[in-house]
């Protein structure tokens, strides 16, 4: 009676289907009195072809085991959980479903969310016998990428696997087969394609809930069959498929528990009573999680209130596009990519392409997918941003010492961070494009730290800095995007009728040269101005300086320092690119970040921007011209707020370029 393959013509198995009216979670022990001495919560999820009212009775002519609710099996060996099966659709055959793994799996995810609704916090122990070993694999995948459902993996504390087929398994093409013999009764093998042997896309998601349970350190037991089974009679060919439906290198998983039991496939999920062997055994693996999940979930908030996320910029809400890039970086950076090294990786690409917004979404979603993973953010364009990010690092850290006058912040916190107590981190070091810096003068590179629970990843825009590195074979070069992604970002936040000339909107994204940086700002402009692509391309074709306005003035008239700062960061690179570092607006975009630094008290990085462009315009322009006398202007304003003074200035500047 397990299969439905004639349940259309035996009124007995027509009351055994599972009403798709149903609740779907179904409360089997205790009673509404006695919820109170609750305090975790068993969910078991049935398999292939199987019925939640039957698919965990064992029987023979004289007795009915129901072992998750009668009062001498499970209740009884844990008292003070709350025992569930979920009900969900999982025929293959008779008018099955056009369904899938991911789907069964985000439904139990939502069912699960409104059941619980004043629970969640409650921790839970999921049992799965064969498919619904990888419905579960699958919920707390899905979980793990949405955000309010994130809670549910932080208080799973433990998955009981029966027979489940994590490479999937041989008697899946007989299953297949079956399903195409019935297709004019209505059957589908929707539910069954990923269950073919070391299916790709399978093997993917069971890699991707390794790395999860790792994260969460999540009890996994596998139970896996001695005995053959005859899956032939599930699809009315008795005798014809008898062997391992499951198969020890499928239903374990390397570094995961593993326990054999007596039985065969569809015997893993059926006990015969309180002194039943493979009773005994899952039952013992349920108390151990039981007992250790105070200690399991206080591990883990330690490790949380451990985790430090310094990085000094807001997640852009408009990124867009670069998902392989993406892709790269997420299968390179974690720590737990490569537990032999501390990996390096960079991201290569000319000034204005995209490199710091990558790396930056990078850092958010490092910071989603792997909690308990510190994230560092250092800029090295010069050695005292250097400093300064290693120094809130080290406060972080609780380095020791750090204040001293002689304190050396940067080899104290490079010792901190190799050592293993630091736990995992990935460190982005963003703009190392000076070779002097990195490598001579105060060298950088030097300060780097090595640790096996490490990953640096650089941005630049110099090749011989990464190779210098030593990064080799994991440089990664980002281009210009291409134009739909390009007229995607100028797109987000505007009007339509701002962008309906595909004309002027076509020749300003060739202008910008497809550069996100560049596209970026002036969507930005527009949004706040609500000019055209038309008038936006005229301004930027009028003169440099006009466009300098346009993309940096905003902020600094809103009192929005920070956003000034790194707008006016992003405008210095982008003319680097553009104009070169000896073009008089370059010139103008380090006296305008200067300006917006001192306006947030970082008078010694203003100082220091003042006197490189005072030196530059002096050079390029000469001491009389009006640019010149700006500047020194400016560097007087910095130097009377250190307290540095009386440095005269002429009395005609309004302090922005």
């Amino acid at each position: 009676m397990r299969g439905y393959w004639i349940a259309g013509c035996n009124p007995l198995l027509r009351s055994l289907q599972v009403s798709l009216n149903r609740q779907p979670l179904q409360v089997l022990y205790p009673g509404p009195d006695d919820l109170k001495k609750v305090k975790i919560d068993i969910v078991a999820v049935h398999g292939l072809g199987s019925n939640v009212d039957w698919t965990w009775i064992w029987k023979d002519r004289t007795k009915h085991v129901h072992w998750l609710k009668d009062p001498d099996m499970l209740p009884a060996a844990l008292p003070n959980a709350r025992i569930m099966v979920y009900s969900y659709e999982s025929r293959w055959h008779t008018k099955a479903p056009k369904t899938r793994l991911e789907l069964c799996g985000e439904e139990l995810m939502e069912d699960l969310h409104n059941f619980r609704t004043k629970t969640r916090d409650r921790p839970v122990v999921f049992i799965g016998h064969s498919l619904g070993g990888l419905v579960v694999l699958h919920c707390l995948l899905f979980a793990d990428r949405i955000e309010r459902f994130k809670y549910l993996p932080a208080r799973t504390v433990g998955f009981l696997a029966l027979g489940t087929p994590f490479r999937g398994t041989k008697m899946q093409t007989l299953a297949e087969k079956a399903a195409w013999l019935m297709a004019p009764a209505g059957s589908h093998n929707g539910i069954i394609t990923d269950l073919k042997q070391d299916n790709k896309h399978l093997a993917d998601k069971v890699h991707a809930f390794s790395e999860l349970r790792e994260r969460l350190m999540m009890p996994i037991s596998c139970f896996i069959e001695r005995y053959d089974s005859d899956y032939g009679r599930k699809v009315m060919l008795p005798g014809v498929a008898k062997g391992m439906v499951v198969e020890e290198e499928s239903a374990h998983v390397p570094g995961w528990g593993r326990t054999f039991l007596y039985t065969d496939h569809f015997g893993l999920n059926k006990f015969s009573g309180p002194n039943d062997r493979s009773f005994l055994s899952v039952t013992a693996k349920l108390q151990d999680i039981y007992a250790n999940t105070e200690n399991l979930l206080e591990r883990r908030n330690t490790i949380t209130r451990n985790r430090h996320f310094l990085v000094p910029f807001g997640r852009n809400e408009n990124f867009v596009g670069r998902e392989p890039i993406l892709q790269q970086l997420l299968e390179r950076i974690p720590p737990s990519a490569n537990r032999d090294d501390c990996q390096r990786t960079a991201v290569e690409g000319l000034g204005g392409v995209g490199k710091t917004q990558v790396a930056l979404e990078a850092a958010y979603r490092v910071r989603d997918q792997h909690p308990a993973c510190s994230v560092f953010w250092v800029p090295a364009v010069d050695s005292i941003s250097f400093e300064k990010a290693y120094r809130e690092i080290g406060k972080a850290l609780g380095v020791q010492g750090l204040d001293d006058d002689k304190a050396d912040v940067k080899s104290l916190v490079k010792a901190a961070l190799s050592c293993d107590s630091a736990g995992n981190w990935l460190l982005i070091v963003d703009n190392a494009d000076d070779l002097k810096l990195l490598f001579t003068n105060v060298a950088l590179a030097d300060h780097l730290p090595f640790s096996r629970k490490g990953s640096i990843l650089f941005t630049t825009r110099n090749h011989e800095a990464a190779v210098r590195l030593d990064i080799w074979e994991h440089i990664i070069t980002l281009k210009e995007m291409n134009n739909a992604e390009a007229t995607k970002l100028l797109q987000t936040g505007l009007k339509e009728n701002q962008t309906n000339n595909t004309e002027s909107t076509a020749r300003l994204l060739e202008f910008l040269a497809n550069l996100p940086l560049a596209i970026k700002q002036a969507s930005a402009y527009m949004a706040k101005t609500g000019i055209s692509t038309t008038k936006y391309l005229n301004y930027c074709q009028s003169s440099n300086k006009t466009m300098a306005e346009l993309l940096t003035a905003s902020y600094l008239e809103l009192g929005k320092y920070e956003e000034a700062e790194q707008m006016h960061r992003q405008t210095l690179e982008l003319r680097k690119a553009v104009l070169g570092r000896k073009h008089p607006s370059t010139f103008d975009s380090m006296d305008n970040l200067a300006l917006a630094l001192r306006r947030q008290g970082k008078y010694e990085e203003a100082e220091q921007m003042h006197r490189q462009a005072l030196k530059l315009y002096q050079a390029a322009l000469g001491r009389e011209h009006p640019n010149t006398l700006n500047s020194m202007n400016n560097l007087a304003l910095v130097l009377d707020s250190e307290g540095k003074g009386s440095t005269r200035r002429p009395n005609r500047c309004t302090g922005r370029h």
